[in-house]
């Protein structure tokens, strides 16, 4: 996914100054809260040909698809 499909998705930008995070540069990523489920993507600085992947927070399920995210996004916002 695109960094303008991830904001378009409405998530959040958090971003991390080299000074907390210790690494050498800043770098953010983006957060999204569905209900009681909670989405977070991959650092800015670890992008693979400039695409987001969005993981379901504590559980191993990464999406990288555009639509499919927005399905889990319907369906947990459904279930809230």
């Amino acid at each position: 996914m695109t960094e303008d499909v991830i904001i378009s998705l409405g998530f959040e930008r958090v971003d991390v100054p080299k000074e907390e995070s210790g690494d050498k540069n800043d770098y953010y990523y983006y957060t999204k809260d569905v209900g009681e489920m909670s989405f977070i993507t991959n650092e800015s600085d670890l992008l693979v040909n400039g695409q987001w992947v969005c993981r379901l927070f504590d559980y191993d399920v990464n999406i990288s698809s555009e639509e499919d995210m927005k399905d889990l996004i319907r369906i947990f916002s459904k279930n809230k």
